[in-house]
Parts: C-alpha cells; sequence; structure tokens
C-alpha cells in the first residue's frame, strides 16, 4: 500500500498540477478567463478572481487500520494546502478553532463522531490503545467542490466566512476531478456528507436486505441516509451517505436521532462488510 506521502504527490501530480487547481496554482478551466475552452455542457465561475483551490489532507496514519475518505461538500472561505490543513487537524488548533467559531462545530462535530465509531468498532481495544489519542490522523478529507469563496469583509477587515454554500455548478464542475482523487486514494469506506457528496457516489448498489434487516437499516427512511457500494473506476468502494452534519445537528434537529441511530447501525455493518470481505 503507498504511503500517505505517496498519494499525496499522485493527487498533486495527476490532479492539481494537470487541471491546474492546486492551492497555490489555480487556473480551473471552468473559471471566465478560460471560457473559451470549457465544454459547453458546463458553467463557468463568475467569481474566479476570488476563487482558490482547496487540497486534500491525506492525514500521516492514513490507511491505518483501513482507508477512510471523507467526503463533503465544498471548501468554505479559505483555500487550504495539504499540509496546513494536516498539522491543522492533527494539533489542538482544530479543537481550539471549534471552541472559538460556533460554525464550524457541528461540521466537525459530526465527522469525529463518526471517525470514532468507525475506529471503536474496528477494534475497541486497539482504539483505547492506539488510535483514542490521534484518530483525527487517519483519514483523507475529500471536498465535492475544490474551489473556495472568500467570504465579504467585516467592519474590522478581518475576512467573514462565507455566507452559503457554494451553487450547484461548482459541484457539477469538479464532480470528475472528485472521482479522480477517490479512484486515487483507494478507500476502503467512504462517508459522504449531504446531497451534492452522495451524487459523486453514483452507481450505487445495495448491500443484501438480510444484512441490512439484521442490522435495522431501513435505507428508503431517509433519502440521505443510506448504505451500499459505489463504482469507482474498476473498484466498488462501500459508502455511507448520511446528511452532512451541520444538517442534522443544528438546522434541523428533528433528523438528528434517526440519523445518529443509521450511524450507530451503519458503521457496525460496515466493519462487518469490510471484515468479511
Amino acid at each position: 500500500m503507498p504511503s500517505p506521502e505517496e498519494y499525496r504527490k499522485k493527487l498533486r501530480d495527476l490532479i492539481y498540477s494537470e487541471h491546474k487547481i492546486g492551492c497555490t496554482d489555480f487556473d480551473c478551466i471552468f473559471s471566465k478567463r478560460n471560457s473559451r475552452d470549457r465544454e459547453s455542457d458546463y458553467q463557468i465561475c463568475e467569481t474566479d478572481d476570488e476563487l482558490r483551490g482547496s487540497e486534500t489532507p491525506v492525514c500521516s496514519n492514513y490507511g491505518s487500520p483501513i482507508k477512510i475518505v471523507v467526503l463533503s461538500l465544498d471548501a468554505g472561505s479559505r483555500a487550504y494546502s495539504m499540509e496546513d490543513q494536516i498539522a491543522w487537524l492533527e494539533t489542538d488548533a482544530y479543537n481550539d478553532m471549534e471552541k472559538e467559531n460556533g460554525w464550524a462545530n457541528w461540521h466537525g462535530e459530526g465527522t469525529k463522531y463518526i471517525l470514532q465509531k468507525i475506529l471503536r468498532e474496528w477494534d475497541e481495544s486497539e482504539y483505547e490503545r492506539l488510535f483514542k489519542d490521534d484518530y483525527l490522523s487517519r483519514f483523507a478529507h475529500v471536498r465535492s467542490a475544490k474551489c473556495s469563496i472568500p467570504g465579504k469583509l467585516g467592519a474590522d477587515g478581518a475576512q467573514q466566512r462565507q455566507s452559503s454554500q457554494a451553487p450547484p455548478y461548482f459541484f457539477d464542475n469538479c464532480r470528475n476531478f472528485v472521482r479522480e482523487e477517490i479512484a486515487i486514494l483507494e478507500p476502503d469506506l467512504i462517508i459522504a456528507q449531504g446531497d451534492y457528496a452522495q451524487k459523486t457516489t453514483e452507481k450505487f448498489e445495495q448491500i443484501n436486505i438480510n444484512l441490512l434487516n439484521e442490522y435495522n437499516i431501513d435505507n428508503s427512511n431517509h433519502r440521505c441516509n443510506t448504505i451500499g457500494y459505489s463504482a469507482f473506476k474498476d473498484k466498488n468502494i462501500l459508502t455511507i451517505g448520511t446528511y452532512h452534519p451541520a444538517y442534522y445537528l443544528a438546522r434541523n434537529k428533528d433528523y438528528k436521532e434517526p440519523t445518529m441511530e443509521f450511524i450507530n447501525n451503519a458503521v457496525k455493518l460496515a466493519m462487518f462488510e469490510l471484515k468479511n470481505r
């Protein structure tokens, strides 16, 4: 299995440099300046002069014990390099930021919960011995839209958080880039958070209905809470789809209880599938 450093190099060489969507070299084919070269099926990004690309952090223990990819929505208000994000995730800076900025808390809390749940279910004793203190170093975080849309400047001159989600065409434009990233990362398990993340995991195949019943999972209960296999090139990858954490933890709390129950059951089923494949 390639090392995290080798995965990072592949992403940079084959995705970011090839398509010019890296953090420091952003000249996307869908930008206004390249509109003459774009395919007619895609929409150009009108704010291209302000856009930057946010790269995928492949953390230092990616692949141990399994390769987990968290697939979320857009990159938010700031563009981050791989190195900046890894340093941020693998130190107390991530938790400190959440305490200071409530807007970041919901996504972070939901992601941390499911990562801890996965590692506990994989091996409880190893979790307590090895994973408990560095679980945030054991995944890669892929965004469904690579662009960062800067927020407006506040009265104090500081940049504010992006006020809304990226427009739909950002996700449409980036979908093939994201699928290429996932094919390179070869995950054992994808956690797809939200509608646009799940649109990337097309050709979805259901798990055996008897197993779904055994683990008390109804894939039709909520359209975003589902588990199955997604096709990426020649590999079917086990995928857990959920509502975005900010949705079920903050914006629509009626969905919190059923979504948390689904996550708990889906993770147990996913670990059974991975251990018995």
